[in-house]
């Protein structure tokens, strides 16, 4: 018996020294990993268009695997999938968000409503506009902001 313990000793000692070495291994990749996709990040936003940057890009931390998958339609086709994709986004999304424990919902395939803005030069040329004008305007209307709860 005596002759085991100290085995057993040394193979606890070794299992300790390895799980300390893998976990520094770990955190250095991790950092590097992080780095690495910081770096990404800011080669890709010098490439976006101004309206990305301005909004911002978020970088997260997440797993790779889904835990839920729900699917929202319309049983009698009453609505199209812009209608469906635009109504989960402003009323489920955001209540699934706010479940403890839940880190990120996303809408896979999601659509957005759009606008396209036809311009008649000669009419804004009479109103002594211009094109910039229109899209400062457009701007300043467009306003995104996060639907809450009261309560």
């Amino acid at each position: 018996m005596n002759d085991a313990q100290p085995v057993a000793w040394s193979d606890d000692r070794r299992k300790q020294d390895f799980e300390q070495w893998f976990d520094a291994i770990a955190a250095r990749h991790g950092l590097r990993a992080q780095t690495l996709v910081q770096n990404r990040v800011s080669v890709a936003q010098a490439k976006l268009p101004e309206e990305v940057t301005r909004q911002g890009v978020t970088t997260k931390k997440q797993s790779t695997s889904m835990l839920m998958v729900a699917s929202v339609f319309s049983p009698n086709g009453t609505y199209d999938n812009l209608f469906l994709s635009n109504y989960t986004a402003i009323n489920i999304r955001d209540a699934l968000a706010r479940v403890p424990g839940v880190a990120s919902v996303d809408i896979l395939g999601g659509r957005d409503y759009s606008m396209r803005v036809w311009l008649r030069p000669d009419r804004l040329t009479s109103l002594g506009l211009t094109a910039s004008d229109v899209i400062a305007a457009i701007r300043e209307q467009n306003i995104q902001v996060s639907p809450g709860s009261i309560g």
